[in-house]
């Protein structure tokens, strides 16, 4: 079985963008046997950047993950 972790975030709710990747190892473990893959899903500003975001999409494809960018008007 695949379980997938995953957020949606926005630059202005950067303080909320991280904290659930925390503990991803330890998620990992207690899941076994199951693979456990991580998704984060970033808002980005109209240059197509968001700076208050890397720390969280840097953590999540150090954990091997998965990251879209998006911006509302795409």
């Amino acid at each position: 079985m695949k379980i997938l972790v995953g957020s949606t975030a926005a630059g202005h709710k950067a303080a909320h963008a991280q904290p659930w990747l925390g503990p991803a190892e330890a998620v990992r473990a207690a899941a076994t046997p199951h693979q456990v893959d991580f998704f984060l899903a970033a808002e980005m500003q109209a240059d197509g950047r968001e700076p208050r975001l890397e720390a969280a999409e840097a953590r999540v494809r150090q954990l091997g993950g998965t990251v879209w960018r998006f911006m509302l008007d795409d």
